[in-house]
């Protein structure tokens, strides 16, 4: 509100904090979880994750990522994406390589029924990644690893 977060805003991230939850930035604009993550960060939250990074209302270029990464962030980049033809290989492999896959976690984020099944979407993102340069091993760590920290 009036370019502040709300009072109601720091009692979540106070509960995130004590519970040692994930925070995620769910649909807001980017701004929004700028401002989100920076409180986060501030109080000391350490889990932190910036969803739907190229999704085009709430898309991020990659220098804009880098600040979200700074505060201890990963970003999130999703299949569905690719596959409703809202943002392209190129753009995202470009962001992926720009953040590095260390502060990456992929996703399928389907399941619409105009979608493929989640895993399915998850196997043909997989294979995508893999054709298009990225590593096994990098792969791994953006869609085992990383994850796996921030639900520890």
């Amino acid at each position: 509100e009036n370019g502040k977060l709300k009072k109601g805003v720091y009692e979540i991230l106070e509960i995130i904090k004590a519970h040692k939850m994930i925070l995620s930035a769910g649909h807001i604009s980017k701004c929004e979880a700028l401002a989100l993550f920076t409180a986060g960060n501030k109080m000391g939250i350490e889990k932190m994750i910036l969803t739907h990074a190229d999704l085009p209302p709430i898309f991020t270029t990659s220098e804009e990522q880098k600040k979200f990464v700074s505060l201890g962030a990963y970003i999130e980049h999703s299949y569905y994406t690719i596959f409703k033809g809202e943002t392209s290989w190129e753009v995202m492999l470009e962001q992926i390589q720009t953040i590095g896959c260390d502060h990456i976690i992929i996703s399928s984020d389907m399941g619409q029924f105009t979608s493929p099944y989640p895993d399915d979407g998850l196997n043909e993102f997989a294979d995508g990644l893999i054709s298009r340069g990225i590593s096994r091993g990098n792969l791994e760590k953006m869609l085992i690893a990383n994850p796996e920290t921030l639900l520890r």
